[in-house]
């Protein structure tokens, strides 16, 4: 059950002018996403790739701890896990139940607290202004309406919160 949309008419100005300038995306043609996570962080420029990627992501989201964290298409909660690691109260969401499964077992190695759910980033099941940080990693280019991702990922977060994207291409 969703709250009453607030207003907020700086971030909703600023997200619309930005969505409105990105592409939609093709729907993603990937057989088994969870396979290609394993493949990918085995390999070494995939272990390279993952350590900088993590490192300039929680540097752009500031202190966490104590702060609600949405990961959204948390993957195999790596980003969720590091995050709980440092004290965010943290909330992961993803589309593929083999995914949430990878990341469900990586919580509990890591005795990392983390809420998991099954869904999709264009309909997130939260209230309105619930989360002071808004994650998404590798997301935006496996999505098909990237206008809807962005407006839901700004919804969520609460005024002054931070937005932080990582993407891959343009």
């Amino acid at each position: 059950m969703r709250a009453e949309k607030s207003t907020r008419p700086n971030l909703r100005s600023a997200e619309a002018s930005w969505a409105s300038e990105m592409p939609e995306a093709p729907a993603p043609e990937i057989d088994s996403l969870a396979k290609a996570y394993r493949r990918w962080r085995s390999s070494p420029l995939g272990r390279i790739t993952d350590r900088l990627e993590q490192a300039l992501l929680i540097e752009l989201a500031g202190a966490a701890s104590g702060k609600m964290l949405l990961d959204v298409g948390c993957g195999d909660g790596a980003l969720a896990i590091a995050f709980a690691g440092r004290g965010a109260l943290v909330t992961g969401i993803d589309a593929d139940p083999e995914m949430l499964a990878l990341a469900r077992a990586r919580s509990i190695e890591h005795s990392a607290p983390t809420h998991l759910l099954l869904g999709r980033v264009e309909q997130l099941p939260f209230a309105d202004g619930q989360f002071d940080i808004v994650l998404a990693s590798a997301l935006l280019c496996l999505v098909p309406d990237r206008r809807r991702a962005v407006a839901e990922m700004v919804r969520v977060l609460k005024p002054g919160g931070r937005l932080v994207i990582g993407e891959l291409g343009p």
